[in-house]
């Protein structure tokens, strides 16, 4: 009887392997570690005007395809300047409303940075995308609009870190509220 219940267990247990083993060439395809695809991953963060570093927690990042022009809209008005530009609210409104037609005509995914201002876009196929991310913040009267579109190229397995911060922001500009 012994011998019967020790050969079952075998079989069983056997069975349990190969359909693990299945399960993992399944569940390879779609899998960042065993399979083509990549991930990219980064933190989001400002220095402030007084010096400090704000960590952008719960802060929108979006994933965009390559066609994400970053010339276009709100980006080519402030990208020609060296300084920030400095428009009235309604010029700031449609500038923002520009720039949110191009992102959403080639958003493919969005996530939220978590408390510490870490974000993560999992299972992406080789190819070239874009990491858009906006940050407003109010000074008094003054808000300051940041925003950043950086393009990242993976390949097949490939691990990108693509970090948010005051030295690679793509342009930024200023608003007065209005009174």
């Amino acid at each position: 009887m012994k011998s019967i219940k020790s050969s079952s267990l075998l079989n069983v247990s056997v069975l349990i392997a190969l359909f693990s083993i299945f399960l993992g060439v399944l569940y390879a395809g779609t899998n960042p570690v065993f399979g083509a695809n990549a991930y990219a991953f980064g933190t989001a963060s400002v220095q402030l005007n007084d010096g400090h570093i704000r960590v952008l927690k719960s802060q929108s990042i979006s994933l965009c395809n390559s066609s994400f022009d970053p010339a276009a809209g709100v980006l080519k008005a402030t990208m020609a300047h060296s300084c920030p530009l400095t428009v009235d609210s309604r010029e700031a409104e449609e500038l923002m409303r520009k720039f949110d037609r191009v992102r959403a005509d080639t958003l493919l995914n969005v996530t939220k940075t978590d408390i510490n201002g870490r974000y993560q876009f999992d299972h992406l196929p080789p190819g070239t995308y874009c990491i858009v991310a906006v940050y407003t913040e109010t000074l008094g009267q003054v808000i300051d609009h940041k925003y950043w579109a950086r393009r990242i190229s993976v390949k097949s397995r490939q691990v990108i870190s693509c970090d948010l911060d005051n030295k690679n922001f793509n342009g930024h500009f200023l608003s007065i509220k209005e009174k």
